[in-house]
């Protein structure tokens, strides 16, 4: 029995069987079919049309550097080999430049190719290649690493900006705690407002002036009154510490970024790549394009305008004016980077920390004020 089909009879009896149909009970799926299956670029939130495969409206089920690994299995599986599956620290974070210009998604994998000696070379290549929908070339992976190193030294950004971002979270953090305390002393004043409606609820029960069931009633809202503004009251203090940590953060990582990455080890080196980048594509030997996570993109786009700003004489007011437009109370990390960057916090916004980042907890360097 092949390992497929060990698999296939697994995830039966776990519950995954062929669709019944009138003349057929559900079954077992066969290996071939488990095969297609894990070949479904469904699970990178692609989908596949007409031979080609397209960016799809649902989100991604696993992310690409499993995909590249079971993709490397199956691959190995079909030819025959049973070697080790080869590691690399680019692994998951490498895409097809050439298939970005044809507006498709493809994928690096590794390749182990024997030389005419007993040498081994590692080469990176577009899984696309095997559908024979792409004409990239296959890469040497000392090549890649150098052209990623390369692209890491581009991200730099100007002390200028760095000193500026800075500042404008000083500002925002000050301003941030003096709201929070204003804020935090309405609703002690409310707090207290309650335990008055309810001293006095007390004295006319004892009294006897009031139905028994209006005084209930009374109290029950007072009850519920003081609890969401308990709730409230204890929220005061999150605010802006985790997005504003994470911003500092990046920014310290962008200062120097091309030395921090020679200086690091190869996991190391993984972290960092699938920290900054969701997806980095290279074309023959160059890295062509680059999709970052939040804030780093925001950051490397602040540092182009800031830049263009700086050089040709021009205004920022444009930007500025284009990143405060339609602004809400609550906005994005985006426009949090972007409204530091421009010196443009204004006195009655507020930022919020982004769902899904994690604060780093190396703590903000910056002064706050304590009182």
């Amino acid at each position: 029995m092949t390992r497929d089909t060990e698999l296939a009879e697994e995830l039966y009896y776990r519950g995954l069987k062929t669709r019944a149909t009138s003349t057929r009970p559900a079954r077992q799926i066969s290996a071939n079919q488990l095969v297609r299956i894990l070949q479904d670029p469904y699970y990178l939130g692609l989908v596949k049309y007409k031979g080609e495969i397209f960016k799809g409206r649902h989100n991604a089920l696993i992310d690409s550097e499993l995909f590249a690994r079971v993709q490397e299995v199956v691959s190995l599986r079909s030819t025959g080999e049973r070697k080790r599956i080869h590691e690399h620290y680019l692994k998951g974070s490498l895409f097809c430049g050439r298939c970005r210009e044809e507006d498709r998604v493809g994928w690096m994998v590794l390749a182990n190719v024997k030389g005419r000696g007993e040498e081994t070379y590692q080469y990176f290549f577009c899984r696309q290649k095997q559908e024979h929908l792409c004409d990239s070339r296959y890469v040497q992976t000392l090549r890649v690493e150098r052209a990623v190193e390369q692209f890491w030294d581009s991200l730099r950004l100007s002390q200028k900006l760095v000193e500026h971002i800075r500042a404008g979270i000083q500002r925002t953090v000050e301003h941030d705690q003096k709201t929070t305390r204003e804020l935090h002393a309405h609703l002690t004043e409310e707090l207290h407002r309650l335990d008055v409606k309810q001293e006095n609820l007390l004295d006319l029960a004892a009294e006897g002036t009031l139905p028994k069931e209006t005084i209930k009633r009374r109290m029950n809202d007072i009850a519920k009154a003081r609890k969401r503004l308990t709730e409230r009251q204890e929220g005061t203090e999150r605010k802006l510490a985790s997005v504003l940590d994470y911003i500092d953060a990046a920014v310290e990582l962008l200062e120097n970024p091309g030395d921090l990455y020679r200086r690091a080890s190869d996991d190391v080196r993984r972290q960092l790549n699938q920290a900054l980048f969701k997806k980095l594509y290279v074309y023959i030997d160059e890295i062509t394009d680059a999709e970052f996570n939040p804030p780093f993109g925001d950051l490397i786009e602040a540092d182009k305008l800031h830049r263009s700003g700086q050089n040709d004489g021009t205004s920022l007011d444009s930007k500025r004016a284009s990143v405060t437009e339609g602004s809400s109370l609550l906005f994005s990390p985006s426009q949090a980077v972007l409204r530091i960057a421009f010196d443009d916090v204004s006195s009655n916004d507020h930022v919020v920390g982004p769902v899904g980042l994690e604060p780093t907890t190396r703590g903000l360097k910056v002064r706050c004020s304590t009182d």
